[in-house]
């Protein structure tokens, strides 16, 4: 539409658990909320109403530039319409801002104790997820976080409580100490009730290189490593690293590697997809023999972004799994979908070397 916001590039979209509510986290710190209903005359979809809050305010003539770390809806009946929202500010970098926000509410009011999650100087939440299923007798939100110190955490948000209980949770990374620097946790995945998906990046900053400011690319090495945890107690997880899982280009000046993940069931088990904003590659990973590992897909067969005109590779900018229905058959099909950075989207059909496109479809809730 041809608004205040028209010049403003996507960052980050979000969709209810009951499929109503659409988030859209812009660059301009703004985020819109859409209701999409279906008319029962002709099934058509239709906007009933569109709300806009914005988490930053112009200063000095100018609009800041963000970047939406994460914006996703709560799961769980008692907070399905709250979401998280973790924003940075890219053209002035300073410690991100982290709210929990209702979207049936008129006002950006954040829900978040008044303390806030942690109290530090030195360390901030850069990302954030909840559980897939909020189920508590007290209304309390389990929330995990990662940080630019690459700390994770754990906390318990109560609606009338001032503070957050916080418990950290140890990785295999936090006993990596070296010269090389501390590893930054910049994405968070919690795909099942006891499984997470973590992506760190640390950037290896080289004294002796010669800035060419003719080159776009940063000259620093940057590091990006993907971990799987597996919560075999309270208080106990069991961790795979599994490295960068798929290669990736030189990063920007300013810029930094961020995994993309998401889910994709199949009739045996949850497998994840995993590719990043600088590549162009997108891998599957399974649990096998009870440790997560890449699985080798036959050659030509791999999800990746298309080329543009020039065959110039487009990079990764939102990976997701639609589940559709397999016309003329009772079942419903995921079908892996890439957004690019030309704005296309690329859609894929998953299918098992023996036992077909059958492995994946399902029939789903009992609806044909």
């Amino acid at each position: 539409d041809a608004d205040e916001n028209s010049a403003s590039l996507v960052s980050r979209m979000a969709i209810s658990d009951d499929q109503r509510l659409l988030l859209i986290g812009l660059s301009d710190g703004t985020i819109k909320c859409i209701n999409v209903l279906y008319q029962t005359s002709d099934n058509q979809t239709s906007i009933q109403f569109t709300k806009r809050w914005r988490t930053s305010k112009i200063r000095d003539g100018y609009t800041p530039i963000f970047q939406f770390s994460a914006l996703e809806f709560v799961h769980g009946n008692d907070r399905q319409h709250q979401f998280i929202v973790v924003t940075e500010e890219l053209s002035n970098p300073s410690p991100s801002s982290v709210m929990l926000m209702d979207a049936a509410s008129d006002s950006p009011t954040n829900l978040l104790p008044p303390a806030g999650i942690i109290d530090s100087d030195d360390m901030y939440i850069t990302c954030a997820t909840t559980a897939t299923n909020q189920q508590s007798d007290d209304g309390t939100l389990t929330l995990l976080f990662g940080t630019n110190v690459g700390k994770l955490g754990l906390a318990s948000i109560s609606s009338t409580s001032e503070t957050a209980e916080v418990q950290f949770i140890h990785h295999p990374l936090l006993d990596e100490v070296d010269d090389d620097g501390v590893w930054k946790i910049t994405h968070l995945n919690w795909f099942d009730s006891q499984s997470i998906a973590m992506g760190l990046t640390r950037v290896i900053i080289d004294p002796d290189c010669q800035d060419d400011e003719d080159d776009e690319d940063d000259p620093n090495e940057h590091q990006a490593n993907f971990l799987i945890g597996t919560q075999l107690d309270p208080s106990s997880w069991e961790w795979t690293e599994l490295g960068d899982v798929v290669p990736f280009f030189s990063v920007p000046k300013g810029g930094r590697h961020v995994f993309h993940t998401s889910t994709l069931s199949c009739n045996t088990s949850t497998l994840l997809l995993v590719g990043s904003n600088v590549g162009s590659d997108v891998a599957i990973l399974a649990k096998q023999n009870g440790a997560w590992d890449i699985i080798d897909v036959e050659e030509g067969n791999q999800m990746s972004c298309p080329t543009d005109e020039d065959d110039e590779f487009l990079f990764l900018m939102g990976l997701g799994v639609v589940m559709l229905p397999i016309p003329g058959m009772k079942r419903w099909h995921p079908f892996p979908t890439l957004a690019s950075t030309d704005g296309s989207l690329t859609g894929f059909v998953p299918c098992h070397e023996i036992l077909g496109e059958q492995f994946f479809s399902r029939v789903l809730d009992g609806v044909a």
